[in-house]
């Protein structure tokens, strides 16, 4: 009984968990917790079995993929804007994710914070791109501007191209996730899952800054 009750405080835990699991691909924390409510085995999986830690890695780990694309506003986009700075935020998120709209505010304020330190951020739309058609979601996209616009955002939204869909957002499993890209186009670190505040992001950037 006492292994039950912990299994379903883990499973309510999960659930409100600040991220949304991508609606592809389900979470294999959560089936693990269902699971375990009829089996006997009460060790859990650990962050490696299930998603990316999240703990910074001061160290190049792939090169995120060239693009061309458009911003929200049909501005084209490469993957030179990396070589204007020295650090690059690259948060992807999606409109029906509320815990990515909810951290809008925060990465608008590290926009706005280290932008005189060459730190740049940038947001991906990841619902942007039709799955089916791979085609430009135009109800997406106005959403995201709608959102974007409450939520006072002060920096570029981009919409992923086939490039970015299927070398970055394929694999994802979970919105939202952040990388960090340096000048050179190369991931630094591990990818950041779920939702972070301004504090978070403020200490992990100087880290990585120095």
């Amino acid at each position: 009984m006492r292994k039950i009750s912990i299994i379903l405080a883990l499973l309510m835990i999960i659930m409100t968990f600040a991220s949304c699991s991508n609606k592809e691909e389900g979470s294999e924390l959560l089936g693990w917790a269902s699971s375990n409510l009829s089996q006997n085995n009460s060790t859990p999986p650990t962050p490696d079995e299930t998603q990316s830690s999240g703990e910074l890695a001061n160290e190049t780990t792939a090169t995120f993929p060239s693009f061309s694309t458009v911003d929200l506003d049909g501005n084209t986009v490469t993957h030179d804007i990396f070589k204007e700075y020295d650090l690059t935020m690259v948060n992807i998120w999606a409109t029906w994710c509320n815990p990515c709209i909810s951290e809008i505010p925060y990465i608008s304020q590290v926009a706005d914070s280290y932008a005189n330190k060459n730190v740049n951020v940038i947001g991906i739309l990841g619902d942007g791109i039709d799955l089916n058609t791979l085609e430009l979601d135009e109800d997406a996209i106005s959403n995201a501007k709608q959102i974007l616009e409450q939520t006072s955002a002060t920096y570029k939204t981009i919409i992923p191209d086939t490039e970015i869909f299927l070398n970055v957002l394929v694999s994802l499993q979970y919105y939202p996730t952040t990388f960090f890209i340096d000048s050179n186009g190369n991931i630094i670190g591990d990818p950041y899952i779920g939702v972070h505040d301004y504090d978070d992001w403020s200490a992990i950037i100087d880290e990585l800054l120095e």
